[in-house]
């Protein structure tokens, strides 16, 4: 043999050997993959954790301390792709299927295999995965209510009221579980002033429907609920009310993450992911023609 066709030959056996670790490679991680998501979804975190790292274990304990029934039902349908971004890191693609949305678009898992031995990363940094695990994706249709064309004067009030609610809840200072009551003067908080000494504010000045706003403070001072309820509308149109209040909060924060386009009755309940995914807004019908704007606090 020449020296030539050596060096043919040690690079085709070079180039097999590579390509044979890429497929073994592929196939440890996809079954790592697989039998991470399986538990994960099941939910099985004790299981799961044997297919994770450290990282993962962290978020899986976060999840296990939430109570049972905020966990959806789901599980892991299938395993699309396999790629291996580094020869320490690979991304996994796959679609899973729970009791609301049915089939969710395909998600992304990164393996890692820092120390030899390949294992699921699930981070908490604004992970979308985290909280479509734990947060309630249902969508019910509300029963009942009027819906009419809103006068002009109407329109106006939803206006102030909706545009108010947004500059108070998008101020920096204004995350929910992280605001203090010190906090409440020091910072400018707008209509700030206008809340009584129990932090209440009721918008008398209205002239076709009642707001009722208040923050609520837990234990330690903290702020755990942000709540613009309103009642009273002279009209009587709830729904009419609701439609124009979801449009204006789809104009700042972009669909709400439990949307079911394919129904075409009015939402109870529709809710967007703010400030970081750290709070929730939810804006409510509550069936007995008063309608709330509430933001709580999602991450301890």
């Amino acid at each position: 043999m020449n020296l030539v066709t050596k060096i043919v030959f040690i690079l085709v056996t070079v180039t097999t050997i590579s390509c044979s670790k890429k497929k073994d490679s592929k196939v440890v991680v996809k079954e790592v993959a697989s039998s991470f998501l399986t538990n994960y979804y099941a939910p099985n975190f004790k299981i799961a954790k044997q297919y994770s790292d450290k990282t993962t274990h962290k978020l899986l304990n976060k999840i296990k301390t939430l109570n049972e029934d905020d966990v959806q039902y789901q599980y892991l349908e299938k395993i699309d792709k396999v790629e291996l971004i580094a020869e320490d890191s690979a991304r996994v693609y796959y679609h899973y299927f729970n009791a609301y949305n049915k089939r969710i678009e395909e998600q992304v898992l990164v393996v890692k295999t820092p120390k030899g031995d390949w294992l699921a990363n699930l981070q908490n940094k604004n992970n979308i995965d985290f909280y479509k695990y734990v947060y309630d994706y249902s969508y019910e249709e509300v029963e009942g209510g009027v819906n009419l064309p809103l006068t002009n004067e109407e329109t106006l009030e939803i206006d102030l009221v909706v545009s108010s609610f947004i500059k108070q809840i998008n101020h920096p200072k204004m995350v929910v579980g992280l605001f203090t009551k010190e906090g409440v003067n020091f910072y400018d908080i707008p209509y700030i002033e206008k809340f009584d000494e129990s932090y209440n504010w009721f918008w008398d000045d209205l002239s076709t429907m009642g707001l009722y706003a208040s923050l609520r403070f837990d234990s330690d001072d903290v702020l755990e609920e942000v709540e613009y309820y309103i009642s009273g509308i002279d009209s009587k149109n709830d729904l009419g009310t609701y439609e124009k209040m979801e449009k204006l909060l789809k104009i700042e924060y972009g669909n709400p993450y439990n949307l079911n386009e394919e129904k075409n009755s009015s939402p109870k309940s529709l809710r967007w992911f703010i400030k970081g995914a750290n709070n929730q807004l939810e804006l409510l019908n509550n069936e007995d023609g008063t309608i709330s704007m509430k933001v709580r606090s999602e991450i301890n």
